[in-house]
């Protein structure tokens, strides 16, 4: 057990009390320090240490101010109390230790969360989330340093060759099985074959989120992913509902006249969340076939913040790849204010699908705002397609405006 499967935003005292009174044990994913580390050379590194061996070997928390028992003078792993630490600025401190796995880590390590949880009696205790990375292995380059850590349950351990080439070769493997899952998806979607039979319109509109974690072991129960329905509203939809399906859960809408679902939003087990859409790419009725610029784009930004929201609570970390295509798209053209005059290059879309380029995203944005920004090179790209130089709904400074 450890604290993975909750959101660093709930979890409180009370956690970590459970984590000493059961008692749980040090593992591969957990690790006790009864104090931070200070500012001496020795210290930074042995911190450093902890840090990338986790980023190494899938991932894990660093909890500092809990203390273990000993047997001759050895740490057991086992907890025996939890008299936290004194942090006087928070926000200070979390900023120091940041900075040194910045300059001190290479390559970046994407995804890292740190959390003061205060005590009753005063102190705190300093929660630091590692994520699985796709980026492994991490070497700590502090002072010239080269060194290369990962953990087991004993506890970490510095990487021999072989162990630096398997992780290597695990991680790419690991990228590779998230490309071909969405290429997967594309596929059977494009042959409306995917988890629910959809609407008789040949063009789709998919939205996928994947975790780095989606392939490990961890699952979401039916019950925690029912608590999230709210967060999952179809794409483009007034009125919708729910079920569950042999993948977790399902939100949906029909249509009113066929009753097919022509909209869906799938969250998987494993946090993945998989959004279908026909109505926002429905030809109109004169029989063009028109992208909403605007609405779009509105769309995207609000409901890829709320699935964000959803794998959130259910304890997803960061990194998370967001991935937006359009699927058969061949000839539709952008609706743009009339204030706007098309370059003289702009014109249909002349591609079958626009798979745009993925955003991979270090944290949860907090606003809506915070998460257009981060969308601003994919929104460019879908216009580019049709011909545009960029995305007419940001303003010069780089905020979403709409036109």
């Amino acid at each position: 057990m450890s604290l993975l499967h909750k959101s660093l935003d709930q979890i409180t005292e009370a956690d970590l009390q459970i984590l000493v009174s059961t008692p749980v044990y040090e593992s591969r994913v957990l690790d006790y320090k009864e104090q931070l580390p200070g500012d001496s050379s020795s210290e930074k590194k042995e911190f450093l240490y902890d840090i990338t061996s986790f980023a190494n070997s899938g991932g894990g928390e660093l909890l500092y101010g809990i203390s273990e028992e000993r047997i001759d003078g050895k740490n057991t792993g086992k907890p025996s109390a939890m008299p936290g630490v004194n942090i006087e600025n928070i926000d200070e401190l979390i900023r120091k230790y940041e900075n040194l796995i910045r300059t001190s880590v290479q390559p970046r390590i994407f995804g890292l969360q740190m959390k003061a949880i205060p005590l009753s009696n005063g102190n705190h205790v300093l929660l630091i989330r590692i994520p699985k990375s796709l980026n492994a292995p991490h070497m700590v380059t502090l002072e010239g340093n080269q060194r290369f850590y990962t953990r087991n349950s004993a506890g970490k351990h510095p990487m021999d060759i072989t162990e630096i080439r398997s992780t290597i070769l695990a991680n790419s493997l690991l990228s590779e099985r998230i490309r071909n899952f969405f290429l997967d998806r594309i596929s059977k979607i494009k042959i409306n074959q995917s988890l629910t039979k959809l609407e008789n319109n040949s063009h789709f509109l998919l939205t996928i989120l994947i975790p780095y974690s989606a392939f490990g072991i961890q699952q979401i129960s039916p019950a925690e992913l029912k608590e999230q329905v709210t967060k999952l509203a179809p794409l483009y939809s007034s009125g919708w509902d729910y079920k569950y399906n042999l993948e977790g859960i399902m939100t949906f809408a029909k249509s009113p006249v066929s009753q097919i679902t022509y909209s869906y939003v799938q969250m998987y087990r494993n946090g993945i969340v998989e959004s279908v859409d026909t109505g926002m790419l429905k030809p109109r009725e004169d029989g063009k076939k028109v992208i909403p610029s605007v609405t779009i784009e509105k769309k995207l930004i609000e409901r890829i913040f709320s699935y964000l929201e959803a794998q959130k609570a259910v304890g997803i970390t960061p990194p998370i790849v967001i991935w937006i295509s359009l699927i058969n798209v061949m000839g539709f053209q952008f609706a743009v204010s009339n204030r706007f005059f098309p370059p003289d290059y702009a014109g249909i879309i002349e591609q079958e699908d626009v798979v745009l380029p993925e955003v991979i995203i270090e944290g949860f944005p907090q606003t809506l705002d915070e998460l257009a920004k981060i969308l601003q090179g994919t929104f460019d790209a879908l216009w580019n397609a049709a011909g545009w130089p960029r995305s007419l709904n940001y303003n010069n400074e780089g905020n979403w405006v709409g036109q």
